[in-house]
């Protein structure tokens, strides 16, 4: 008699629960619809390099908005602003390396001669972003002492697109006129796409302009080449889908420097003669005068 509950709760335990995944969901309701309760901004992901704060390696990027919005006239002005970084010019001295110390890169390709070390200028309209390296360097920076700058030009939009700026100080400052453009525009043919950019900088330095010969006059106004010319071009052709499998770029640049001096006028250059300036009446009564003879001898070479 004590054992009939005892077997119940025994066989109880031993009774399986039922699976709940047999189990059949109850049918949705009519009518009803999935509700997004919130979305998420897009996270885009872009390979570049990485900065680790233990390293002595350290990088500072530049994006293309800082480029367009920074006061700048031209792409080494705009890394000049970066820590550790003094310009001079067109030479950037990182960490009190000297000119010629920083190799300058675009898509892995050095851009720096093999002579003086002196990287080419790109345009400031044809950067997409910059990256400076400096620190301890790793081998794969090409072996540059002071650091590296690692380029990355615009690419070719889907649309026709074009930006022109002009600077200048009208002419009471120093004489300084630059000007800045970029088009883009799909070649319809295999889905290539062509961007280019250009830039020009004049500058007199703040000093008097005398070589008149080398300008003219057009609708009232003086063109012409100035003391500091610099002439930069650059051009891309890419897929516009996959700017990133392969591109085509071209480099060119014209500088052009006319230094003032003060000995220059409009007939020429301007000397002084090194010999005594003496009249015929004061060489022929002092001829006995070493400076008077030689003034007679000049005379009669002369004649």
């Amino acid at each position: 008699m004590f054992f009939a509950p005892l077997f119940a709760a025994v066989l109880a335990a031993a009774t399986p629960a039922p699976d709940s995944a047999g189990v059949a969901a109850p049918p949705p309701r009519a009518g009803r619809a999935d509700r997004v309760v919130r979305e998420f901004a897009p996270v885009t992901v872009v390979g570049g390099r990485r900065s680790d704060r233990y390293s002595a390696e350290a990088v500072h990027p530049v994006s293309r908005e800082q480029l367009r919005r920074l006061p700048v006239d031209n792409l080494a002005q705009a890394i000049g602003l970066q820590a550790g970084v003094v310009a001079v010019g067109e030479d950037l001295h990182v960490r009190g390396g000297r000119a010629g110390e920083l190799a300058t890169t675009l898509a892995g390709v050095s851009l720096n001669e093999s002579q003086r070390f002196t990287p080419m200028q790109v345009p400031l309209f044809a950067v997409r972003s910059a990256e400076l390296i400096s620190g301890g360097l790793d081998a794969d920076h090409g072996g540059s002492l002071a650091g590296e700058l690692d380029l990355a030009t615009e690419v070719p939009g889907e649309r026709p697109e074009y930006i022109v700026r002009w600077v200048s100080d009208g002419r009471y400052g120093s004489g300084f006129d630059a000007g800045h453009v970029r088009l883009s525009t799909p070649l319809g043919f295999r889905g290539l796409g062509l961007v280019a950019a250009g830039e020009a900088r004049l500058d007199d330095l703040g000093l008097p302009s005398l070589r008149t010969r080398g300008r003219s006059r057009v609708l009232g106004r003086s063109f012409g080449w100035r003391q500091d010319n610099h002439l930069l071009g650059w051009a891309k052709l890419a897929p516009i889908a996959a700017p990133q499998r392969w591109s085509f770029e071209v480099l060119t640049q014209r500088t052009l420097r006319q230094p003032y001096d003060p000995m220059f006028s409009f007939d020429g250059w301007t000397f002084f003669e090194s010999g005594p300036v003496c009249p015929a009446r004061t060489a022929r009564r002092t001829a006995t005068a070493p400076w008077a003879r030689g003034c007679a001898t000049e005379r009669r070479t002369t004649r």
